[in-house]
């Protein structure tokens, strides 16, 4: 499954989601995370979650950007590895995961950034969820 984000410029210390839909970053998606959910065709399980974070402006100071996948339908999540936004690439890559999905769940990649002293700008996220 694919999910990804348009580029923005994150606030320190807040929640936003991504999905299916390239979307601005607005606070919005901290509480409305069905605009950018992506529909789960099938019953199993996410097995591996690799994200990209491009950070095509201002590099983030040191802290770390907490990654979950959440199942929006189920009210479940799980964490991912984070990754710090002090770089132009920033990759995570998260395997051995066991996370249930069940066909017509809808689920979104959940990102809460840290208390930078300079938050990171122009910041776009790409995420691949592999299924079992």
């Amino acid at each position: 499954m694919f999910f990804v984000s348009r580029e923005g410029n994150p606030a320190a210390s807040t929640v936003y989601h991504f999905g299916g839909i390239a979307q601005n970053w607005t606070t919005a998606t901290a509480t409305h995370p069905q605009y950018y959910q992506v529909y789960v065709p099938f019953t199993g399980k996410v097995a591996a979650a690799y994200v990209h974070g491009f950070v095509g402006g201002t590099l983030g100071t040191a802290g770390t950007v907490g990654l979950e996948i959440t199942n929006v339908t189920a009210a479940t999540s799980v964490s991912l590895t984070g990754v710090a936004l002090t770089a132009v690439f920033n990759d995570s890559v998260t395997t051995g995961l066991s996370f249930a999905v069940t066909a017509g769940d809808y689920i979104a990649i959940r990102v809460t950034t840290p208390a930078w002293a300079t938050p990171a700008a122009g910041v776009a996220w790409q995420a691949n969820l592999w299924l079992q």
